[in-house]
């Protein structure tokens, strides 16, 4: 079925914002491709009319088997790829080796996403909108220091030895999504923010404007329940309950992903956990470190069908007993592209023209959990996107902000 342009138009800015939100622990992205998916749903949405138990097989015990669901991505390029990690600065003596040893165990992490959105549409920004808040929850539980036979479809630092001694096999379930309606508030109109953007294309922003359009606080309050109600079911279809074993090494290389055999084929699960356990984990150098070390880590990833390239710069600003406090500074940036995937309509042609990602904040690390035990990260994000169906054409530019909080709680003794 063709999807006018102006369906999408008027509704793309609050659906980017919640398939954005969700891609990663680190406030994930989403490139042309996501923000348009939901279009061809944009109109006689429906709220979901039965309610979900939390405490059903999707939220089993990790201590059983793991597995998950496989993802087909639209071409065979394995992601993430090749993350390369390079010591910038090794700090202050006294130096150490950083290693994970994750306590035996189950262990929960949550990351709370808080996000608000505004696309430029007919000459002006629309006013901010909030969505509820959005908890994403996974478990993982480090198995015995057995050697992970994986292949290293992961990242590796270009060392396919890695996998061999990994020594690590992380168990891990996708749990249920939580979601806190209260959290949200429609628009917030006449913020700063809504007049003091500038001509950027090139960071994906719009032209200057000097007001932001009234906004009709119902309407956008009913697309966002949709919105929302859409994310929760592709949710339990590709995430929730979804098992599998990672290989994974001491600095948090993840070198691998095995899957459920009963998976469905064709799902987005395999890469999307992948991806999503990859962003979690801060890698750690191979050198010896003191306070004040800098290292940088580079991986490739996909969002939708675009490709993105992601740079973290980490700094060790101080070593507390058994934990280790990490500022992060991360950047994902989108090169031009044309994008396709089979959710797309044959008769558009999207092409992403710039997309930048900035996060940064402070995370504590300890040795003995595989991600962040606590850390909160401020979020921007800036799309600009071309979307032609036939002769008719038009620019997206969409922005987003906000924050996002991890935490991840130990094994109960």
């Amino acid at each position: 079925m063709m999807v006018p342009l102006w369906v999408c138009r008027r509704r793309l800015g609050y659906h980017a914002l919640v398939t954005v939100s969700m891609r990663c622990c680190f406030v994930v992205l989403a490139v042309a491709l996501t923000l348009l998916a939901g279009c061809q749903s944009c109109r006689d949405r429906q709220p979901p009319t039965t309610s979900h138990n939390a405490d059903d097989a999707g939220a089993a015990d990790a201590r059983a088997t793991l597995r998950m669901n496989p993802r087909t991505l639209p071409t065979p390029t394995p992601m993430p790829t090749a993350r390369k990690l390079t010591l910038l600065a090794p700090g202050a003596t006294p130096r150490r080796v950083l290693r994970y040893a994750p306590a035996a165990g189950v262990h929960a992490f949550t990351a709370t996403v808080a996000v608000q959105s505004r696309e430029y549409n007919d000459g002006a920004w629309s006013p901010w909108g909030a969505l509820p808040a959005l908890r994403y929850r996974w478990a993982f539980e480090a198995a015995d220091a057995t050697a992970a036979a994986a292949s290293a479809e992961g990242q590796g630092d270009g060392d396919a030895g890695a996998a061999a001694s990994a020594g690590l096999r992380v168990l891990m379930r996708g749990d249920a999504l939580e979601i806190d309606p209260a959290a949200a508030t429609a628009t917030e109109a006449g913020t700063d923010a809504d007049t003091d953007t500038k001509t950027d294309t090139a960071a994906g922003t719009a032209p200057q404007t000097d007001t932001a359009p009234a906004a009709d606080a119902a309407a956008i309050a009913g697309y966002v329940e949709g919105v929302v109600a859409e994310l929760r079911e592709r949710h339990r279809a590709q995430i929730e309950g979804r098992m599998g074993t990672a290989a994974v090494d001491e600095r948090g290389r993840i070198l691998g992903l095995e899957l459920d055999e009963t998976a469905k084929p064709g799902t987005d699960t395999r890469a999307e956990m992948l991806q999503r356990l990859a962003e979690s984990v801060v890698p750690l150098p191979e050198e010896e470190v003191g306070v004040g070390a800098r290292w940088q880590a580079q991986i490739y990833l996909r969002r939708g069908a675009g490709l993105v390239t992601q740079n973290a710069v980490f700094e060790l600003l101080a070593v507390d007993g058994d934990t280790w406090r990490v500022r992060a500074e991360i950047s994902q940036d989108g090169e031009r592209q044309i994008v396709s995937g089979p959710q797309l309509p044959p008769s558009w042609r999207v092409e992403l023209l710039a997309l930048v990602w900035r996060a940064s904040g402070e995370l504590t690390v300890s040795p003995s959990a595989l991600t962040p035990i606590a850390g909160e990260l401020a979020v921007e994000y800036r799309v600009h996107s071309r979307l032609e169906q036939g002769p008719r054409a038009f620019d997206a530019y969409l922005e987003n902000r906000g924050t996002v909080t991890l935490q991840t709680t130990p094994p109960t003794p």
